[in-house]
């Protein structure tokens, strides 16, 4: 049987969701993502995401595929992993609250992909914006750049651990 034919797309293709409450607005303002940024921006900024209420095993992108969410974690967890060649996956760490992923949808250039497949472990609360929606408002926000900076480099310091151990 063709696998292709069983797969269910990822939340990124088929996104939905609601317009946030306010509660979640200064949720979505108060995440990692906004870390250091003016208040004023990070409200503006949380103004462009949709809240979604997922179920456990969802899978919200895939390694290799277009990226262009930033997903904010609100509750749940979020495992973050690559799939090896025995098609085993292999950890590249998580999202607890307040964390976000996506962040490959910010770089700039044409072909910007997911570096790692991330599924949600718990029933989650996401927020997410497509990252062209939110450029204009995090025009001239270095803040944003260095707290995506940061998530990278913690995901490799976890890549880097599990490698050598």
């Amino acid at each position: 049987m063709n696998r292709s034919a069983l797969r269910v797309p990822s939340f990124e293709v088929a996104c939905f969701g609601r317009n946030p409450k306010r509660a979640e607005i200064a949720a979505i303002a108060g995440n990692d993502l906004f870390a250091n940024v003016e208040r004023a921006r990070g409200w503006d900024a949380a103004a462009a995401f949709r809240i979604a209420e997922l179920p456990a095993c969802t899978l919200l992108y895939e390694r290799w595929h277009p990226a262009s969410l930033a997903v904010l974690l609100l509750a749940g967890s979020i495992a973050l992993y690559r799939r090896g060649n025995d098609d085993a996956r292999i950890a590249l760490g998580g999202v607890l609250p307040g964390g976000f992923c996506g962040e490959e949808s910010f770089f700039p250039g044409a072909a910007r992909l997911h570096a790692s497949d991330a599924r949600c472990d718990l029933p989650a609360t996401v927020a997410w914006a497509r990252a062209r929606d939110l450029a204009g408002t995090l025009e001239g926000s270095p803040e944003v750049a260095l707290n995506i900076a940061r998530a990278l480099h913690d995901r490799l310091g976890v890549l880097v651990e599990g490698l050598s151990g």
